[in-house]
Formats: C-alpha cells, sequence, structure tokens
C-alpha cells in the first residue's frame, strides 16, 4: 500500500488522497495474479476497498458470480453472463430472480 501523494491537486494543496493496490495470487498448476488499485479520499476507511475487491475475485473464482459497484458481504450477486441457464441451474438450483433477461440475481453463495 502506498502513502499519500504529494501534490494530488496543484490547485488544492491542503487535499490529499491515497492510492491503495492489491495483488491476489492463487496457488495450484500455475500461478494467476489479478490487480486492483483504487484511488480514494483519506476519509475512506483503509480496509475497505482492498478487502472487498478480494472477497469479489473470490467469490467469481468459486461461484462464477459478478458482483455490483455498490456490493456489501452478504449482498444479492449477479451469475455470469457467460453461463448458460442449463449450467446457472446445476449452480444455483433454487433459481434466480431476473430483473432483465441479461441479469440473474442470486443471494451470495457460501454463506
Amino acid at each position: 500500500m502506498a502513502g499519500p501523494s504529494a501534490a494530488p491537486w496543484p490547485e488544492h494543496p491542503d487535499v490529499a488522497i491515497v492510492k491503495r493496490a492489491c495483488i491476489a495470487a492463487r496457488k495450484g498448476d500455475r500461478t494467476v495474479a489479478e490487480g486492483c488499485s483504487s484511488t480514494t479520499p483519506c476519509c475512506t476507511s483503509p480496509g475497505t476497498n482492498p478487502l472487498a475487491g478480494l472477497d469479489s475475485l473470490q467469490l467469481t473464482d468459486r461461484y462464477k458470480v459478478a458482483t455490483p459497484a455498490n456490493w456489501a458481504n452478504g449482498d444479492y450477486v449477479i451469475i455470469l453472463p457467460s453461463l448458460s441457464d442449463a449450467e446457472a441451474r446445476t449452480r444455483f438450483p433454487y433459481g434466480w430472480d431476473a430483473p432483465r433477461p441479461y441479469i440473474r440475481l442470486v443471494p451470495q453463495p457460501g454463506r
């Protein structure tokens, strides 16, 4: 993690920003690294973005679901569009809500 930037905005020298970066690697027959970074105001909780990003990556890898932008742990998630309805039925036998034909919402798996 990096600290506050020296001069984020020359016209507002009193405002500091923090850059955070994390890399998640998976063990196995090959190493896969995913990177994510964010630039947030200093008033943002330091653990919020990296941990939510890591949770999201793990859910996508394990359950083939995506998380919305305002997602919090325990909220509904979206079944990946790359999964056919037949495969989604085997992974999610209790069904899903579909507010749009291309959005299939399910409760967060693994809870």
